[in-house]
């Protein structure tokens, strides 16, 4: 089934989170009535064939991932939109998006001490491989005072059906 007739309803706080096409000008009002979460996938040329998976409440950006290769990164949803299922409907979009691409697994990495993450991640069926990485980044604030960010990240990693 092509990326555009996907029309997946997802329940949410707010009514229904609806992932409904490649087309990043979807609006709300297409796809299932009463729908106010539109999830659009978004192919991305200059990141090497890379797809950018969006959550949208009307104009307002609510989340989103990129996959590339066999990996989702930078899954992000606004704070204030937390708990209503954006978290899982972009990951099972990016996972559809892997195996339309012919893959059969998904990889991600989760910071250690953000465990509410990591408990989506594993309840959606991810496990951990064993890797782990860790960086050092110097970050320079407004006033231009420079600190230093360590950040470790385990690598989890899911089987994908089919």
């Amino acid at each position: 089934m092509p990326l555009g007739d996907r029309r997946e309803p997802v329940p949410s706080r707010r009514g229904i989170v609806r992932d409904c096409s490649e087309d990043a000008n979807t609006t709300p009002g297409t796809g299932l009535p009463g729908s106010d979460v539109v999830i659009s996938r978004v192919p991305w040329p200059a990141a090497g064939g890379a797809v950018h998976i969006v959550a949208r409440d009307g104009g307002d950006v609510l989340g989103g991932v990129l996959v590339t290769g066999t990996e989702l990164r930078h899954l992000r949803v606004r704070e204030n939109a937390r708990g209503r299922g954006l978290g899982t409907a972009l990951i099972r979009a990016a996972e559809r998006v892997l195996l339309e691409q012919g893959h059969r697994e998904a990889t991600l990495m989760v910071d250690v001490g953000n465990r509410r993450a990591r408990a989506l991640y594993l309840r959606l069926g991810y496990v951990p491989t064993g890797r782990t990485n860790t960086t050092t980044d110097t970050r320079i604030d407004d006033e231009g005072r420079r600190s230093k960010c360590t950040q470790t990240e385990q690598e989890l990693r899911k089987t994908l059906p089919g």
